[in-house]
């Protein structure tokens, strides 16, 4: 899991590097490949403390809920903070 997070933030920076000068075209397909390495890493199991971390600050990408009072952002990121504390900080 640790090689394809890797390879998850290496697309994931080219994209943000690349997102003003290409055609949409190019960036539709660089989104997909972001795509299929993301659903890899949520079809491998978490088998260790750091592949729960990664899991985790892969949610927290998608669900970043600020803390605005309510119950369930307090849930969440409670949960996800409780994961990455347990693994040894965020990944």
């Amino acid at each position: 899991m640790h090689e394809l997070f890797a390879l998850w933030k290496a697309k994931s920076a080219h994209i943000d590097e690349v997102s003003d000068s290409r055609p949409d075209e190019d960036l539709n397909r660089l989104c997909e490949e972001l795509r299929q390495v993301e659903f890899r890493i949520y079809a491998t199991p978490a088998a260790t403390p750091q592949g729960l971390r990664i899991k985790a600050d892969m949610a927290r990408q998608y669900l970043n809920m600020t803390d605005d009072g309510t119950l369930d952002a307090a849930a969440f990121n409670s949960l996800l903070d409780g994961v990455a504390a347990l693994a040894g900080g965020r990944a």
